[in-house]
């Protein structure tokens, strides 16, 4: 397996860590989870490192979700395990044609945890 630390990028990871924050994007109670890239049976959660950049899959189908901050410290103590049990991987920074790096919920946290 890959360096995860080459995996994800250092300016999320930087981004992520000065801010303290996760985005992702979220309507009423429910956040946004899309089938993987590379096999449709696999759900996906979209994770970015900035408001902004999450705002702009706030179109189409997700016209009426908008940003939503996760704390780092919260995301760590209670999303990851979650995330990790229901197999849902983590979409790193998405692009508008919902394409990007894909990973583990636990190698995510780890990408980050261990980053210095």
């Amino acid at each position: 397996m890959p360096d995860l630390n080459e995996m994800v990028p250092d300016s999320f990871v930087n981004e992520v860590k000065d801010s303290g924050e996760l985005w992702g994007l979220q309507f009423e109670d429910e956040w946004v989870v899309c089938d993987s890239q590379d096999d449709d049976t696999t759900d996906v959660m979209p994770l970015w490192s900035s408001e902004k950049a999450a705002r702009l899959l706030c179109c189409d189908e997700w016209q009426e979700y908008v940003p939503a901050a996760i704390p780092l410290d919260e995301f760590f103590d209670e999303w990851v395990n979650d995330l990790h049990a229901d197999n849902v991987l983590i979409g790193v920074n998405w692009d508008e044609n919902l394409s990007g790096i894909e990973l583990d919920a636990m190698s995510f946290a780890q990408s980050l945890a261990d980053f210095s």
